[in-house]
């Protein structure tokens, strides 16, 4: 996946393009547009946020594959953070319309908001973004007519949170992004932002400062400031020259209501936590001045270093030194893709028009994991089910196919019975042409029973007076012809069983009896029906 991070500075527009890759960033390129040398190509009348729009479109342009992702200006954006007390996340989203209502200066009807809840014991905690409907309606017209809106859009506060969740950094701590208008404070305890700031002394004030000290063009100001600018320590003001050190005095008079903000917001982290954080990172483009970190861990009392590129970062060496801390905040954006939670959209509800819906890098490989891994489960329950429940039944079926098979009636050899695991279809064919067999000869037998064997014998019974002495000793029925045979150890009796035979009515009847003979033979066809 491709993504372009753009960073709305009121100094310069920046960017940074990476892909995701093997679960790592990697950074391909990166740009940074001076707001003022725009500037010189447009109408004198132009404003800053058009022309900012105007760099943002060319970037887009650039990379139109790419998903792009920026924030709303800090001027559009105030903050809340309420605690609620529900642990329910619905509960709480539909709490804080009425929470908000009570802390604006405008009505929440005039009013558009994201937020970010969180579960913390029995209560919820929200940090809250907030724009003026008119302001934050007005910059997404301006996007919509450009045909640039991006895929995602937050705060600064929602990306610096996302990226707080993943950063490396534990305990406390704080990071003061120290930019062109503005020095923006965010505390962090435990993952958490838990406040934020905003102080109006940054690089601007600077510049205008060395403008009217040295009565230099506000150009002339901002290359100093950017190529020759530095702050000294009390110990380092007696090893430099005259110049130096009243340079230094300046600055540090510069610096000083930054540093009261600073020590402000600092006090009341200590006053909530009973303890000061365990560190500063600063950033942002004025943080590049020389010695800035050694200045602010004196004033302040505190640790302080640069912020470092977000970890699994693949930049190359050029890009860090070329841009240094100007792209900070598009890395902070980018690494917060990899977050668990998303940073809260401000492109939602009637603003949702963005191209497609946000969905961060993390979130992509967190539901591909989990898809594989519910894959894995359900081949293991089959494969489980068929080691254990299956290849049980298919042993029982086995042997009682095997037990019928060595069935008499089946008159199956044991070769024909060897058949079953080597080759079945072969077997199967081999039964059924058996029951074929079978089939025609019970068919045979059926046809066999139409033919009433009885009935001949019922009518001799008939017609013979009963007689001890005289038995019949065959009955043969074969195709409707009857024969029979009587015998008897008295001639006489079987000459008189001769006489009474002969009066019989029966069909082709032949009578075969020799006289003085102990047996006689009849035969007679059976009458049809």
């Amino acid at each position: 996946m491709n993504l372009l991070a753009i960073d709305l500075g009121s100094y310069a527009v920046k960017y940074a393009f990476c892909s995701f890759e093997k679960k790592r960033m990697v950074v391909h390129s990166h740009g940074i547009v001076v707001i003022d040398e725009v500037r010189k190509d447009l109408p004198e009348d132009t404003s800053i946020e058009a022309i900012q729009l105007e760099i943002t479109k060319r970037f887009i342009e650039e990379y139109p594959d790419a998903k792009i992702i920026t924030h709303v200006p800090v001027e559009l954006i105030t903050t809340r953070y309420i605690s609620l007390p529900v642990n329910n996340k619905k509960k709480a989203e539909q709490m804080i319309p009425f929470q908000l209502d009570e802390n604006l200066p405008y009505p929440i009807s005039e009013a558009h908001y994201s937020s970010y809840i969180q579960k913390v014991d029995d209560k919820s905690e929200a940090q809250v973004s907030i724009s003026p409907l008119e302001g934050f309606e007005n910059l997404y017209n301006q996007m919509q007519v450009k045909e640039m809106l991006p895929h995602l859009m937050a705060s600064e506060l929602a990306y610096m949170q996302a990226y707080a969740e993943q950063s490396p950094f534990s305990g406390s701590y704080a990071i003061f992004d120290i930019g062109h208008q503005y020095t923006k404070g965010y505390f962090v305890h435990n993952k958490n932002v838990i406040s934020n700031h905003v102080s109006y002394i940054a690089g601007s004030v600077i510049d205008e400062v060395i403008a009217e000290t040295y009565e230099i063009s506000p150009s002339e100001a901002i290359t100093y400031k950017h190529q020759n600018c530095f702050l000294l320590t009390e110990s380092q003001y007696e090893t430099v020259n005259k110049d130096q050190k009243e340079f230094a005095l300046l600055m540090k008079q510069i610096f000083a209501p930054m540093v009261q903000d600073m020590k402000r917001w600092e006090l009341g982290f200590r006053v909530k936590y009973g303890r000061p954080v365990d560190r500063v990172f600063v950033t942002g483009g004025t943080s590049n001045i020389s010695n800035i970190t050694n200045f602010l861990s004196l004033e302040l009392g505190l640790k302080v270093e640069h912020l470092p590129e977000p970890h699994d970062f693949i930049i190359d060496e050029d890009t860090i030194a070329e841009a240094g801390n100007l792209l900070s905040s598009s890395l902070v954006m980018l690494a917060s893709q990899r977050s668990k939670s998303s940073p809260a959209n401000m492109l939602m509800g009637r603003f949702s028009g963005s191209a497609t819906a946000n969905l961060p890098l993390h979130s992509t490989s967190f539901i591909l994991s989990r898809a594989l891994i519910l894959l894995l489960v359900i081949s293991t329950l089959i494969g489980a089910e068929k080691l254990f429940f299956l290849n049980s039944e298919e042993k029982k079926l086995n042997s009682k196919v095997q037990k019928l098979l060595k069935n008499k009636s089946l008159a199956l050899t044991s070769s024909d019975r060897r058949l079953y695991k080597r080759n079945p279809e072969r077997l199967l064919k081999k039964i059924k042409a058996k029951t074929k067999q079978v089939e025609k000869e019970v068919e045979t037998i059926k046809q066999a029973l139409k033919v009433n064997a009885l009935k001949p014998l019922g009518e001799i019974h008939s017609d013979l007076s009963k007689n001890d002495n005289i038995h019949m000793t065959l009955f043969e029925s074969v195709n409707k012809s009857i024969k029979t045979r009587f015998e008897s150890k008295n001639s006489e009796e079987l000459a008189t069983l001769a006489s009474i035979l002969k009066g019989l009515t029966l069909k082709n009847k032949k009578i075969v009896h020799k006289p003085g003979k102990t047996h006689l033979t009849m035969t007679f066809d059976e009458e049809s029906k």
